[in-house]
């Protein structure tokens, strides 16, 4: 989490709400509930939203396999200009940073819903 949280503030995202202050995770059944930093590992969290602006929101999601995490970045709540750096972002990092660590596994994926 502490990887993904560094990669999107540097695009301007912020783990919390930039109006209200508070972290906000969602349960299975799309309750919204408020959770401190600590209480993401502690609540067993799995999701998370990241601010850009009040109404600019990005959300992401993980699980856990057997290398470690997979997580899924929801780009529906942002402006294309956004997306296409947040999706850059990841691209340079997963090719710099985490190369090495995918051999012979898919590191990066796109997929439309």
């Amino acid at each position: 989490m502490a990887f993904v949280e560094a990669l999107v503030r540097v695009l301007g995202f912020q783990l919390e709400h930039p109006v209200s202050g508070k972290i906000t995770c969602w349960t299975s059944d799309g309750t919204q509930f408020e959770v401190s930093r600590e209480g993401i590992a502690d609540a067993g969290a799995q999701n998370v939203q990241f601010w850009q602006s009040p109404t600019d929101d990005l959300f992401v999601s993980w699980t856990g396999t057997s290398s470690g995490f997979r997580f899924s970045f929801y780009l529906n709540g942002l402006p294309i200009e956004s997306r296409l750096a947040l999706a850059n972002g990841l691209v340079q990092a997963v090719l710099t940073d985490l190369s090495s660590q995918f051999c012979e596994e898919c590191a990066f994926q796109i997929e439309f819903d």
